[in-house]
């Protein structure tokens, strides 16, 4: 089974465009690892650090569960409670509009706009906006900017910053190293491809 999963990760590596490249799967108690390529002058190993992208929603959406499982919040918490600063158009999304892609929010977080450079920025732009009718619930519309706020949610939250919350609270108790701890930052971003929008102070960046 060992040979079986890493040539097929290997395999996999050759089907993917990509000047660097980390693949790992978990089968049972049996876990492997296959990289190839470099991030600058680096080469991809086990210790790699790669910008997260949307891949810490998922993330985002752990630390909500078990946040309400907890009794710290409530997914139908409105968004201004923890949140107070946003404009009154916001009051009817509620926490679980924003897990979903169901608040109606424009994507403030739109790299259209501009790639944003803090999470910050997108709730300024949020707070400039000229105000919305929203609907939320009323339809599904992929948006970074809702994972913005909720990554800002979740650290009134928890009480403190979302990337601590999530170093403490998911990657310790798995041992996993998070950068700032050691592991190499590597960034997968260059002048005519930036980084992918999103939650940008969590998800190493952040949440998006």
């Amino acid at each position: 089974m060992h040979g079986t999963l890493l040539s097929t990760l290997r395999a996999a590596l050759t089907e993917v465009r990509a000047d660097g490249l980390a693949i790992g799967a978990a089968v049972g108690e049996l876990a492997e690892l296959a990289c190839r390529g470099s991030l600058g002058t680096r080469p991809v190993d086990a210790g790699t650090v790669f910008y997260g992208a949307s891949v810490t929603k998922q993330l985002m959406g752990v630390l909500l569960a078990r946040a309400v499982v907890e009794g710290a919040a409530a997914a139908d918490d409105p968004v201004r409670r923890w949140l107070p600063d946003l404009p009154d158009w916001t009051a009817p999304i509620r926490l679980r509009h924003l897990i979903h892609h169901t608040s109606g929010l424009p994507d403030a977080a739109d790299p259209a706009l501009g790639v944003p450079g803090s999470n910050a920025e997108v709730i300024d732009r949020l707070r400039r906006a000229p105000p919305e009718r929203l609907l939320p619930g009323a339809g599904y519309a992929y948006n970074n900017a809702g994972y913005v706020l909720l990554a800002e949610a979740l650290a009134q939250i928890l009480g403190r910053p979302i990337a601590e919350a999530a170093a403490n609270g998911l990657f310790a108790p798995w041992h996993c190293p998070t950068p700032g701890s050691g592991a190499v930052r590597s960034r997968c971003s260059s002048p005519t491809r930036p980084e992918p929008s999103g939650t940008a102070d969590s998800g190493r960046r952040s949440a998006t």
